[in-house]
């Protein structure tokens, strides 16, 4: 009795390598007569196998073969050459098979460890945001003191005795604390604006990270379980010899003896009717 091993694909979806229709054509019209071929051109001693399908084992193929009790080593070793040859043809389409997907599952490791090159990235760009969040908040505190200490200083230049000098200094002032306020207005821009768009950005670049991950990690657990669920094909039962002899049956003994028993009678019959005719002709023959 034959399992029938099992394929699987990236999707982790199991099939068999080859349905028990096709393998049952296959061993009954190419495998079995070239290897019975090839045994007796050997001297080797080969037999007829006959190939089932049991019901309701969509997976199994049962072999069977007849003959003397005195050939059944002859029998059961040409079994196992006929089993094995066929375990090898599917081991060769599962070593393709799990090739296949061992390459796809190192394909699937190396983009989550470039993923996860990436996320360190992006967790540095929010720390330099976050860095900066604080020099800008500081800088903005710095920027506002010194704004309203100049305007202090232009207003006490005002109240004072006015000349050209003074005139001078203050529209210097001025100036200066036009270009701090300009500044300000930046720092604070930057503050308001810059930083968080930039965080946004990043933000939605690591939940795309996370998301790209999680369906990475799906695609590897599905293939580890499209390995997982490969079966080779095996031996469910090894070759036996009948513990009985499966022929002739008590029903074709009887058959056997009926049928000759009618073929005796019409013989009989037959041969009696000549002898009459021989012994008529004899009796009616001129003296």
């Amino acid at each position: 009795l034959i399992e029938i091993g099992r394929s699987s694909d990236e999707t982790g979806k199991s099939n068999s390598v080859e349905t028990t229709d096709e393998t049952r054509v296959k061993l009954i019209a190419g495998n079995i007569p070239i290897m019975l071929k090839e045994y007796l051109s050997k001297g080797k001693e080969a037999y007829g196998i006959d190939v089932k399908v049991p019901e309701k084992s969509p997976t199994f193929l049962l072999l069977e073969s007849r003959g003397p009790a005195r050939l059944a080593p002859g029998h059961l070793a040409f079994h196992g050459a006929v089993v094995e040859a066929l375990r090898q043809e599917h081991q060769s389409v599962l070593n393709k098979a799990r090739e296949a997907l061992s390459v796809q599952q190192e394909t699937v490791k190396h983009k989550i460890a470039e993923l996860r090159d990436q996320h360190v990235l992006l967790a540095t760009g929010l720390k330099r945001l976050d860095d900066e969040g604080v020099y800008l908040k500081k800088r903005i505190e710095q920027s506002r003191a010194t704004i309203a200490s100049a305007a202090r200083l232009g207003e006490k230049a005002v109240g004072q005795k006015a000349d050209e000098g003074a005139a001078l200094a203050h529209m210097m002032m001025t100036n200066q604390i036009e270009q701090r306020q300009r500044s300000l207005a930046m720092l604070e821009e930057r503050l308001v604006l810059g930083v968080p768009e930039e965080r946004d950005v990043i933000s939605k670049a690591i939940a795309d990270y996370v998301r790209s991950v999680d369906e990475q990690r799906s695609a590897l657990n599905m293939i580890a379980s499209g390995l997982g669920r490969m079966r080779d094909t095996r031996v469910a039962i090894p070759p036996t010899q009948s513990a009985s002899p499966v022929a002739p049956t008590a029903r074709h003994i009887i058959m056997l003896v009926i049928l000759t028993g009618l073929m005796l009678g019409v013989l009989g019959a037959f041969l009696t009717e000549f002898l009459l005719k021989i012994r008529k002709e004899a009796g009616t023959a001129p003296s």
